[in-house]
């Protein structure tokens, strides 16, 4: 019985070890996406800030999925997590403003 237990242990173990590492893998992925979005963003064309709102929105999503899975995760990854969501809703308030519009012009007539 004791064997049983130990296995069916290790199995659930496993499990969730690779749960955590496909979602921080995702997680990552899509921070690096947005990191690129972000850098491209200081040329301060349109299509640009298009592309980082929906990057940013995108990595807004997986965070949210991460910070309100309760089985899955550990305090420290929801509060990441948690984060990681609110930065991603700055980025698109901040990728709009009128300030980076002004600046969108000064860089076009460069």
């Amino acid at each position: 019985m004791k064997a049983g237990g130990g296995a069916l242990l290790e199995a659930a173990l496993d499990e969730v070890q690779s749960t955590l590492q496909v979602r921080g893998a995702v997680a990552i992925f899509f921070g690096v996406v947005l990191l690129f979005w972000g850098l491209l963003a200081l040329r301060g064309a349109m299509w640009v800030r298009v592309l980082l709102t929906l990057a940013s929105l995108t990595n807004a999503g997986v965070a949210l999925r991460l910070a309100t899975d309760v089985e899955g995760g550990t305090a420290a990854i929801r509060g990441i997590a948690w984060v990681a969501l609110a930065t991603g809703l700055v980025v698109v308030a901040l990728a709009w403003l009128p300030a980076v519009n002004r600046y969108a012009k000064a860089r076009r007539v460069r």
